[in-house]
């Protein structure tokens, strides 16, 4: 009887562990999460933790910007940066997906929402 009431408690603990797992995985977005290059099907963008760089497809263009700071979340990310004005504007990227692998902008005033891949 005691061996019996010994292994139910166990089982217990591990189904209320289990039931918990989920929870327990779940964390904030970092640093991590978005630097290196994101390709989209029109631009790559290339974050590191000082400078966002913007290379246009069409033409090669390319501008780098001054990120002022990074806003992390459970599921997304505001980016903080100077525009050629040297004015604080901001993007959030969300919606990771795919291992991390991708990414979505999400929309605001004319902006789309686009795709991202890792790339």
């Amino acid at each position: 009887m005691r061996r019996m009431t010994t292994m139910l408690g166990a089982a217990l603990l591990i189904a209320a562990f289990m039931s918990s797992w989920p929870a327990a995985q779940s964390k904030a977005l970092g640093y991590q999460d978005l630097l290196g290059g994101w390709c989209s099907a029109t631009a790559k963008l290339t974050f590191t933790r000082a400078t966002m760089t913007v290379r246009l497809f069409r033409d090669s263009s390319s501008v780098e910007r001054k990120i002022t700071r990074y806003e992390f979340h459970d599921s997304s990310v505001d980016v903080y940066w100077l525009d050629e004005d040297t004015h604080e504007t901001s993007s959030t990227f969300g919606e990771f997906g795919k291992g991390g692998n991708q990414m979505f902008l999400q929309p605001a005033d004319n902006v789309p929402h686009r795709e991202y891949n890792h790339c």
